[in-house]
This record gives structure tokens, C-alpha cells and sequence, in this order.
């Protein structure tokens, strides 16, 4: 088995796949160190690929493995990444974007992450990045509202509605609406310069998107960074 490693800026998420193939999957607090130190015990693991997006977390204090490869910046990618400063692409947005042409690759692709931001990126049929979006996540725009005076800190509750009629309903719809559009006209700018677009959604907050994106072709893949990720490890490891 091999295992991947994505270290986020909330979450640890561990894969173990088994000739390509997802058999078990973990996920706790980043602080919960000791749970990702007994994984690496495995004793049928032959590999191990680590991405560190937290930064805080000092993995060569956690794995002494000599089979471990860390997502450094000298990696090679089965992908052209067409950025201006490709050190400070972040490696999920990276590891999403590979997973979805693993999956997808005859499509040009609009990969939407949604978790603590909502990145999208946009991914050639030829598998070139052209570049992307970084915006606030659901969360993060809760509380940023909540900075205002006399706005309360809600918490996330689904509403179909377009407009609300008391304050707290106004921020559920206008975030959630706010969401939604900017991921439609997005999507309705690119369909206009690419034939056979599809829409690739994953992240922690993808059920939201979900419910809202019924007309656009897209595909949802809960696990699209650790298969990118366990394609890149693959990708230098031949």
C-alpha cells in the first residue's frame, strides 16, 4: 500500500491506496500528530508522499521512513503549470488539478475546491494551468460579516431563498447566493472561450455546491487532491 499525506490548514487527511485504488481513508485536527505518527507503522506501507499546506507541522520530526517523499517545489508534474511564481501555487490547488485530469483527460476543466477558500482553476484538454480564482470559503464569510458591528456570527444553514427578509437570514442568502453566482459567471465566461468544458467540484463544503450547480455539467470527487497527489508521487517515482 502506498499512503498520501495532505496537511491542510484544518485538517490532516490520510489515503492509503492499493494499486490505485482508495482502501482506507482518516482524517483529525491538525494538532492530532500522534494519530498520523501511528499510521506511519503501517507496516505494508511502501510508500509515503507527504504535502504540507499548514507549514506549522515539522514532518521530519513525525517520520524517520526512508520511503517518505515530501511535495517539494522541484517535483515533477504530469501537468504545465503556467503561473507567474509557481513556489507559491498552493499543492492542493496542484493536487486537485491533477486528480481531475486523471479523471477527465479529454476535458478542459474548471476545478472548484471549496473548503477554507474556494479556489478555481482552469485546466486545458492539453493539460496546461492557465491560472485561477481565490476567494473566501463559506466560513470565512460568516465571521468576516460578523466583524461588523451589530451583524451576529451565524452558522452555515442552507437556504434555497434568493433574499431574506430579517438580518439573519439576509447573510444566509447573501453569502450563499454570493457563492453561487460567482461560481456561474465564472463558468459562463470560460464556456464562451472553451468547447467542452466540464466542471470538477470537491472540498469540504462541495454538498453545498451540490444542491445549486444542477444545470452545469459537472462531476463532484470528494478524494480529487489525494489522487492528484498519489498520481504526482507515481509521476517521480518512475
Amino acid at each position: 500500500m502506498d499512503l498520501i499525506v495532505d496537511i491542510g490548514n484544518t485538517l490532516i487527511k490520510a489515503t492509503f491506496f492499493d494499486n490505485h485504488k482508495i482502501v482506507k481513508k482518516y482524517s483529525f485536527e491538525k494538532l492530532q500528530t500522534k494519530k498520523l505518527v501511528k499510521l506511519f507503522e503501517n507496516k505494508y506501507i511502501k510508500k509515503i508522499f507527504i504535502s504540507n499546506v499548514g507549514n506549522k507541522i515539522d514532518i521530519n520530526k513525525i517520520s524517520n521512513s526512508k520511503h517518505v517523499l515530501l511535495f517539494k517545489d522541484n517535483l515533477k508534474m504530469p501537468i504545465e503549470l503556467n503561473y507567474k511564481d509557481i513556489n507559491k501555487l498552493g499543492k492542493d490547488r496542484i493536487g486537485a488539478m491533477v486528480g481531475a485530469r486523471m479523471l477527465y483527460p479529454k476535458h478542459n476543466l474548471l476545478v472548484v475546491d471549496i473548503g477554507t477558500c474556494i479556489t478555481m482553476d482552469i485546466l486545458t484538454k492539453d493539460g496546461i494551468f492557465l491560472g485561477g480564482r481565490i476567494s473566501p470559503g463559506i466560513n470565512c464569510r460568516y465571521k468576516s460579516l460578523s466583524s461588523i458591528e451589530k451583524l451576529p456570527l451565524l452558522n452555515f444553514v442552507y437556504s434555497k431563498a434568493m433574499y431574506g427578509n430579517d438580518t439573519e437570514s439576509s447573510i444566509h442568502t447573501g453569502i450563499q447566493r454570493s457563492i453561487i453566482s460567482e461560481i456561474r459567471d465564472f463558468n459562463s465566461h470560460l464556456l464562451k472561450q472553451f468547447n467542452n468544458l466540464n466542471v470538477v467540484i470537491t472540498g469540504g463544503d462541495m454538498n453545498f455546491l451540490l444542491k445549486e450547480l444542477k444545470n452545469t455539467i459537472f462531476a463532484s470527487e470528494e478524494n480529487l487532491v489525494a489522487i492528484g497527489l498519489y498520481e504526482i508521487m507515481k509521476y517521480n517515482n518512475e
